[in-house]
């Protein structure tokens, strides 16, 4: 696990950037929910406790976790400085982003559009992650589910579908030949 740990306060430190929302109110969670009530301020308190509410393999806090849902790793890290959190898993072998051909790439950032929805295929440290980001205050507990399976679905359909949801976006626009 300290290879897991590392690795997330290398992520964590690379996700501060400076971006102040202070103007949301922090308050007790809904009652039926791990999250905090409607109009309330998420922050690292009640994203635990949502992710510890989703599954029970989660190891870490305070911004940064490690668990795992639908048989697939996910790292969240989170800034309240900076109100933003990443939900991201790995999705191709490191090093296989050096590998991508020029249109292979022009392909990831067309299924961003068409069929990725929220989550997103992304490349940092030569990996290719599934990767969902949202405003940590504005987040739901509902949103954070929805996220973490839209990651969970790219990570299994990387090289098949590479799809979030069954939904696809193209409005007759076009886009690439799917490449397997």
């Amino acid at each position: 696990m300290s290879k897991k740990l590392t690795l997330i306060l290398l992520i964590g430190l690379a996700c501060s950037v400076v971006a102040i929302r202070a103007d949301v109110p922090a308050a007790p969670p809904a009652p039926d929910s791990p999250g905090p009530a409607p109009g309330v301020a998420m922050n690292n308190h009640y994203l635990d406790r949502t992710l510890r509410a989703i599954t029970s393999e989660v190891e870490g806090g305070e911004g940064q976790w490690v668990f795992t849902w639908y048989d697939v790793e996910m790292i969240v890290v989170s800034d309240e400085n900076a109100d933003r959190m990443r939900v991201m898993t790995p999705v191709a072998d490191k090093g296989a982003a050096g590998e991508l051909t020029q249109e292979q790439l022009r392909f990831l950032l067309e299924v961003n559009f068409e069929s990725a929805l929220d989550a997103k295929y992304t490349i940092w440290q030569d990996t290719v992650w599934a990767t969902f980001v949202h405003p940590l205050s504005w987040l739901s507990a509902d949103e954070l589910k929805s996220g973490a399976r839209q990651v969970v679905s790219l990570h299994q359909t990387y090289g098949v579908d590479y799809t979030s949801t069954g939904l696809r976006f193209n409005n007759g626009m076009g886009g690439s030949e799917r490449q397997n």
